[in-house]
């Protein structure tokens, strides 16, 4: 049965991977200012590690709360950075970054095809990006952290899968991203990413 610890990093990750598999809809918005989000980021920041980049995404949060037309603005957002080109946004695939072209649909998301099959993954119904979607890949870690005596296995697609581009792709973002909001939530994703390797990689953790 999993720990409290395992139940914890599940429950970032898959709540990083909502972050970035779409535009956030009304009933996402009013979660991210509610107070049980302040109180989340609180805990989470309590992390060392996590502690600048969870007050940097706090103070995004109560920035966007003051766009005229946050929900519109936001989604405009969202598109430019992650729907459109590779040369102006900061498309959420390894394979653009695996790509001296930044294509799309190369090792990285044939390897994840691969992960997904071994762990008897589903995708979210109605999800129609490639394999290697950087909310499928945070969505298959959190599943992996409830999993028990595969600490390796996590290790593997934290190095081969995320931490091998996440850094490359958060500059993109925060060069592209006018307003800010996302290039918070992408240096989240990378520093979390980072810690919980470090985190795998302790004696405790094995």
């Amino acid at each position: 049965m999993p720990d409290a610890t395992s139940e914890n990093r599940a429950q970032v990750y898959w709540w990083l991977s909502s972050l970035i598999a779409s535009e956030l809809d009304d009933a996402q918005l009013a979660h991210l200012f509610s107070d049980e989000m302040d109180l989340f980021i609180s805990a989470l920041g309590e992390e060392p590690e996590l502690e600048t980049v969870c007050e940097q995404f706090r103070q995004a949060v109560t920035a966007l709360k003051q766009r005229q037309d946050f929900r519109l603005e936001l989604a405009a957002d969202y598109a430019h950075l992650f729907l459109g080109t590779a040369k102006n946004g900061a498309l959420p695939y390894p394979s653009v970054y695996a790509s001296d072209k930044r294509l799309l649909m190369q090792e990285p998301h044939h390897q994840m095809l691969k992960l997904l099959n071994e762990n008897d993954f589903a995708r979210a119904e109605g999800f129609k990006e490639p394999a290697d979607h950087l909310a499928i890949i945070l969505d298959l870690m959190g599943n992996l952290a409830l999993k028990e005596n595969v600490i390796a296995y996590q290790q593997s697609v934290l190095q081969s899968l995320l931490l091998n581009w996440l850094p490359e792709w958060q500059q993109d973002v925060y060069q592209h991203d006018a307003f800010g909001f996302y290039a918070a939530v992408a240096a989240l994703v990378t520093r979390f990413c980072e810690a919980d390797l470090t985190c795998l990689q302790t004696p405790e953790g094995n």
